[in-house]
């Protein structure tokens, strides 16, 4: 078979693999070494992106943590987080 052929029906094959991202609705199933970005917060806080900034810069979020020039949130920050939202419910 051509080599042309055989990597046009891989790339077929892998595009049918179906990519799921899971939402974690328990709050300890929270990774503590794992860094949640805003595009991740925004969708655990139900809110657009721009919206977790300003959150970020009033201070109702804690300071973000950064890891090279990658910033978010850790695991037990979000918990922390989570938690003091439903409490205000």
């Amino acid at each position: 078979m051509p080599s042309a052929l055989k990597r046009k029906r891989n790339r077929i094959k892998r595009s049918r693999i179906k990519r799921r991202r899971v939402i974690e609705d328990d709050a300890d199933a929270f990774h503590p070494a794992r860094l949640y970005r805003t595009k991740r917060l925004a969708e655990l806080l139900d809110c657009n992106e721009s919206t977790v900034w300003k959150m970020r810069q009033r201070g109702d979020l804690p300071a973000f943590t950064q890891v090279g020039s990658i910033k978010g949130l850790t695991g037990p920050q979000l918990k922390a987080v989570l938690k003091q939202r439903e409490a205000e419910r």
